[in-house]
């Protein structure tokens, strides 16, 4: 009995002791640790979902409350960010290494540029823009004192409502921006190259300075170098995709200049989401082999980059196929015959203003359902758009869509719109925009586009902005009323001379050689041309005929009604054809058939006819020069426009937040939150 109690458990008892243990103590880890990791995703979910409320509610009310929001829609608009490249081997991407690029280390990353990850806003202005001390510095009057840490005046936003001197800036960028630190996510390793290393994700930043700072020296504001690039002319670059950037793919001036400004970005952003463990980009993955999708990387031959895309994006509201408002065409105070019929719009407006560079403006001179060649204005960039840097310019195009299928990059360049607008600003003519390919098969239809206000603009400066200014002498004008006295027709016809007037006839006026173009004539520049005269847009200028010292000087006429007869210092004009009269009653032979009623009096019932004083007794001063200038346009009533454009009025506002738990093997949380906010101040 005694040795058989201190007998001991055999090696089979003990493994099965062991196993029943592990299998015990496996059946209580296993839900242990499948719990502490639904806590840490629960947990992170709700962190997630907190910050992302908060955010959205803070951009939401810099947005509805902002004078202005900044068109982002530009390349230059995008934000630079820079990712691990990869080569192809053994049939997958694989990590760069040190002897595939030697010579150059740096150069296994490569630029990635995320369209509308970026936002800049101009708040209403603030407090008091003269309290300030010699130095520049703003008072504040919640502390009672000069506070050199205000970035502009401070107090209550002034009305009536007016942009502010600062720019809010929300974008996406590196946690930790500084020179040679780069892209690691290992809580998600799909990345070649950024799966080891301590954390550095993109996180969402808030930046506030100052475009302009106030130059005491020089005693006004100049463009502030701490923060933006200046160009020749002294004004700030907003735009410039690598500022936050160390190392970017193209700066402006020297690389010393970009890092010593994406510095001061780095130390004046604010992180408004986590600054760890969330991360504000998403690779694209491979659903068959769960790996990051990779493109060829062109800068750098023979490599790849990861395709992401942010998590964050600011898109102005997109509106197809918006019919264009015409304006009133009558006005108080300016008479047309048949306005409904004859008048036409001087301009078009959309419903939300504010348009990004990348509207579409189709103008219809013919019905658009039956497939008829139209008009389209668009964006384009300057020599084909090589430098990311350049700024769109519009041009009016001639579009067939039959022969064309892209509205953005086919159809035949008529006009040079954003040209135009330049040389207007130094006084330089029209014509010299006009690009000659072949006249197309419909009549000429030519207008510009302002963006800003949502406006397509069909009025033109005739004559003041062609540096060409038809002036004659009087004698002309009395030519016209001498002519038809001295005329075969006038002499029998209307031997009393009570039909003969003093007039300008302004569809044949010419001049300015090869810079002269008519608007008013049947054919300009080999198109067909149907112009008109914006009604209340001429300036008449003059010689004054009232006796007294100022006899014979430059005046400017007024305009009387087309019933009334001009008298002194007065004329009258048709801004479009009137119907014409039974000639045989007026005792005349038909123009058709007759040279002097077509030159002398059937002008009086044509669109550019410009009456004068008639009265024989009282001649114009004969040492006076008289000269016609007006506005024109090319559209007609039954025209029909449209335009695609994406609304800086209403930004569509997506904040994702990818938020990792922090345990491994356990999936990132993402919460999606979205607004469409209205700019209601938006600067007109």
């Amino acid at each position: 009995m005694k040795n058989r109690m201190q007998k001991g458990f055999t090696l089979i008892e003990l493994l099965v002791v062991i196993a029943i243990t592990a299998i015990i103590l496996t059946l209580l880890a296993v839900p242990l640790i499948q719990g502490f990791r639904l806590t840490r995703a629960g947990q992170a979910y709700a962190e997630a979902q907190d910050r992302a409320r908060l955010v959205m509610d803070r951009i939401s009310k810099e947005l509805g409350t902002a004078a202005a929001v900044l068109d982002n829609s530009l390349p230059s608009a995008a934000v630079e960010v820079k990712l691990p490249l990869g080569v192809y081997a053994g049939g997958g991407p694989a990590p760069i290494s040190t002897t595939d690029i030697a010579e150059d280390p740096a150069a296994r990353v490569g630029s990635v540029y995320l369209h509308h990850a970026k936002i800049d806003i101009i708040p209403a202005a603030k407090g008091d823009p003269a309290a300030r001390d010699a130095s520049g510095t703003w008072f504040n009057p919640y502390i009672g004192r000069f506070d050199p840490t205000a970035k502009g005046p401070i107090g209550q936003v002034t009305i009536p409502v007016a942009p502010g001197q600062t720019l809010v800036r929300y974008f996406i960028g590196l946690r930790d921006p500084r020179p040679n630190r780069r892209y690691v996510n290992s809580w998600e390793p799909i990345i070649f190259g950024a799966k080891t290393g301590f954390e550095n994700l993109f996180v969402l930043y808030r930046a506030e300075v100052q475009p302009w700072v106030y130059d005491s020296q020089l005693g006004r504001y100049v463009g502030n170098a701490n923060f933006f690039p200046i160009d020749p002319n002294g004004n700030p670059i907003i735009d410039d995709p690598g500022f936050f950037v160390s190392d970017p793919y193209q700066f402006y001036d020297t690389l010393a200049d970009h890092q010593a400004r994406q510095a001061n970005w780095a130390n004046v952003a604010e992180v408004v989401t986590q600054d760890l463990r969330t991360d504000m980009v998403v690779t694209a993955i491979d659903e068959s082999t769960r790996l990051a999708i990779y493109e060829q990387y062109p800068p750098i031959p023979g490599t790849y980059i990861p395709r992401v895309r942010p998590l964050t994006t600011f898109q102005a509201l997109r509106v197809n196929n918006e019919p264009g408002t015409g304006n009133e065409v009558t006005r108080p105070g300016v008479e047309a015959v048949d306005a409904n019929l004859r008048g036409a719009p001087e301009y078009y407006v959309t419903e939300m203003i504010g348009w990004t560079k990348d509207s579409l403006v189709r103008f219809f001179p013919e019905n658009p359902q039956l497939g008829q060649p139209y008009f389209l204005a668009r964006w384009r960039q300057p020599s084909g758009g090589a430098n990311v840097f350049e700024q769109f310019d519009q041009e009016l195009v001639h579009y067939d869509p039959i022969a064309n299928t892209d509205e953005y990059n086919q159809g035949d360049v008529v006009f040079d719109i954003s040209g135009y607008m330049r040389a207007a600003e130094q006084g330089n003519p029209l014509i010299g925009n006009f690009v000659f390919g072949g006249a197309p098969l419909n009549t000429l239809k030519l207008y510009k586009v302002d963006a800003r206000r949502g406006r397509i603009i069909m009025s033109f400066p005739a004559l003041h902005a062609l540096g060409v200014t038809p002036a004659t002498s009087t004698d002309a004008v009395n030519a016209s009323y001498t002519g038809w006295l001295a005329s075969p027709t006038g002499l029998s016809s209307d031997p009393s001379g009570q039909l003969a007037r003093r007039f300008f006839d302004l569809r044949q006026a010419t001049g300015g050689g090869g810079n002269w173009f008519n608007p008013l004539a049947a054919t300009g520049l080999g198109y067909p041309l149907d112009g008109r005269i914006v009604p209340g847009s001429e300036i008449v200028i003059g010689p004054d005929q009232r006796p007294g010292p100022n006899f014979g000087l430059p005046i400017r006429y007024t305009r009387v009604s087309a019933s009334a007869s001009p008298g002194i210092n007065q004329y009258k004009i048709n801004y479009t054809d009137i119907a014409q009269p039974d000639w045989t009653i007026l005792g005349l032979p038909d123009p058709s058939i007759n040279s002097d009623v077509r030159t002398y009096i059937e002008p009086r019932y044509r669109k550019g006819y410009v009456e004068f004083n008639s009265d024989p007794s009282l001649p114009l001063s004969p040492n006076g020069i008289i000269s016609v200038e007006f506005e024109f346009q090319l559209n007609d009533p039954n025209d029909v426009l449209t335009v695609d454009y994406d609304s800086g009025q209403r930004i569509a506002v997506e904040l994702t937040l990818r938020r990792y738990p922090g345990s491994a093997g356990t999936d990132a949380q993402s919460v999606t939150v979205k607004e469409v906010i209205s700019v209601r101040n938006f600067i007109r």
